[in-house]
């Protein structure tokens, strides 16, 4: 519902190999913009399972969508806390956008978008897919700015998380296609 005041974030949290622990853990989830405070939840569990544990962030309404222009993005991290103490954490960005391929063409936001792009291999001369994180952003960079690309299709291994941050940070949309 991102073209609607209803805008919302689901998150799901798993957790994974947690020794018994006979005092309560606590779960953190926090949306941020930068270092903002938009909303926060926290959830007491006493024993961990395979189950995944969902946080529902409602009302989102004022948030900004991500757009090619105007790529805006947002902060989620989450803590695990132990007796109070930090146990592990962990820290994402996401995006609020609608991409819709219609019979009338491409849309992003509800709005037609003409798609430029090109394909992408993600080896490079003497060290193959070898490269550092820089670099694998410097490739995004490149794609949008200098070669005004708004698409890149990826080819058919998974790619950097360097570069697809790289994309997100520039404006870039991804067509991933599937390993194999």
């Amino acid at each position: 519902n991102v073209l609607t005041p209803e805008r919302r974030l689901d998150v799901r949290v798993f957790l994974s190999k947690i020794a018994d622990s006979t005092s309560p853990l606590e779960i953190n989830v926090q949306f941020k913009d930068g270092e903002k405070l938009i909303a926060e939840q926290n959830r007491k569990i006493l024993f961990p399972t395979d189950k995944p544990n969902d946080f529902t962030f409602e009302k989102l309404g004022d948030i900004e969508l991500w757009d090619i222009s105007q790529p805006r993005l947002y902060n989620v991290r989450v803590t695990l806390l132990n007796n109070g103490r930090l146990f592990d954490s962990f820290e994402t960005r996401v995006g609020f956008r609608e991409a819709k391929f219609t019979p009338d063409g491409f849309f992003l936001n509800g709005k037609p978008l003409k798609l430029r792009g090109l394909n992408r291999h993600q080896t490079y001369p003497f060290i193959g897919q070898a490269a550092p994180a820089r670099l694998q952003k410097r490739d995004a960079w490149i794609l949008r700015r200098e070669l005004k690309c708004n698409i890149v299709r990826t080819s058919h291994y998974p790619q950097s998380p360097h570069f697809l941050d790289g994309c997100d940070e520039y404006g870039l949309l991804v067509l991933e296609e599937i390993p194999g």
